[in-house]
């Protein structure tokens, strides 16, 4: 995506593409959650190769908002309420496997809050310590189809089924799934 501002009900969010190398999470993830109160801004940065299409990362945003807004959140922060959406599933040790890890990371950062302070801050590169925005084209065939699967819990015969041109329906009905089954 462009990082434009996008709204939905009362919150903004700004979704990036590029590459981030992180040396130790802990301590990353201690920057950023520090970035993150000190911004009024959450902060999510999701592992690329679990994106199969940029709708379903919209869907997940979406649908965790609406959670947040309703009560109906399982997790304590609206960016963990994220990724257990994009990896539909209520469990927060599961939903970490789509986060980051050590070395470098093709990304997607999701920076959500109000319209003020989105515009507060610069560029995504200067609030993001060692990011490094680049535009990513999604091509089915160069995912890691068997890391999808397993994550998802897609078997063979399903994605045979379906085929590989709706491989995000399926992975947005796991989300769906997932918000029923709160």
């Amino acid at each position: 995506m462009d990082g434009s501002i996008h709204q939905y009900r009362d919150y903004k969010y700004k979704i990036f593409s590029g590459w981030l190398d992180i040396e130790d999470v802990g301590i990353f993830l201690d920057h950023i959650r520090k970035i993150s109160r000190d911004t009024g801004i959450e902060i999510v940065i999701i592992d690329a190769d679990y994106i199969v299409s940029l709708d379903n990362l919209i869907y997940a945003v979406m649908k965790a908002i609406d959670s947040w807004i309703e009560k109906r959140n399982v997790a304590k922060t609206l960016s963990m309420e994220v990724l257990l959406y994009v990896s539909a599933t209520r469990q927060i040790k599961d939903a970490i496997r789509v986060g980051v890890k050590e070395g470098r990371n093709r990304v997607y950062l999701v920076l959500i809050g109000s319209n003020t302070d989105l515009e507060k801050i610069g560029r995504e590169s200067e609030i993001i310590p060692r990011f490094t925005p680049e535009k990513f084209d999604i091509n089915l065939d160069s995912i890691n189809l068997r890391k999808i699967m397993e994550m998802y819990d897609i078997d063979g015969d399903e994605l045979r089924i379906v085929g590989l041109d709706k491989l995000d329906m399926l992975i947005r009905e796991r989300m769906v799934l997932f918000e029923l089954n709160k």
